[in-house]
């Protein structure tokens, strides 16, 4: 069943409660076994959202999860376009590539050298999804 999200929060500035609630519940489609309900909900929190670094590491780990791992990577890369001084996010991007690299050359892309200044206050929970084991199917 989708849930329809009321839409009072400001788009510019969310509160972190509720890109708390958004992940929370994203965590709970996954626990209980729906996780493209999980993944759908993460994508549209980095959507309306693209500066909330966690919700885009947490995607990325899900969709490894879930054995999407073209998807994860797509992710991850766009990630480090939107914030290319996102230390988390190179590293998550870097760690993905390496395992993939003797899976397919398809993997084997380069980093964008596309610079833009990004204000963001790096969020206490991001570093949690770095340090994740990447399991490949």
């Amino acid at each position: 069943m989708k849930v329809k999200w009321v839409k009072l929060e400001h788009t510019q500035h969310p509160s972190p409660l509720d890109l708390h609630l958004y992940e929370t519940y994203a965590d709970n489609c996954v626990k209980m076994g729906n996780p493209q309900e999980g993944i759908q909900t993460l994508q549209s929190l980095v959507r309306r959202y693209p500066k909330h670094l966690s919700g885009w590491l947490r995607l990325t780990a899900l969709l490894l999860e879930t054995g999407q791992v073209q998807q994860a990577l797509s992710t991850i890369k766009e990630l480090t376009a939107l914030h290319p001084r996102h230390q988390e996010g190179q590293a998550t991007f870097q760690k993905l590539l390496k395992k993939c690299e003797s899976q397919s050359p398809v993997f084997s892309t380069p980093l964008s050298t596309k610079d833009q200044t990004s204000e963001i206050n790096q969020s206490k929970n991001t570093s949690k999804y770095i340090n994740k084991e990447v399991s490949l199917p």
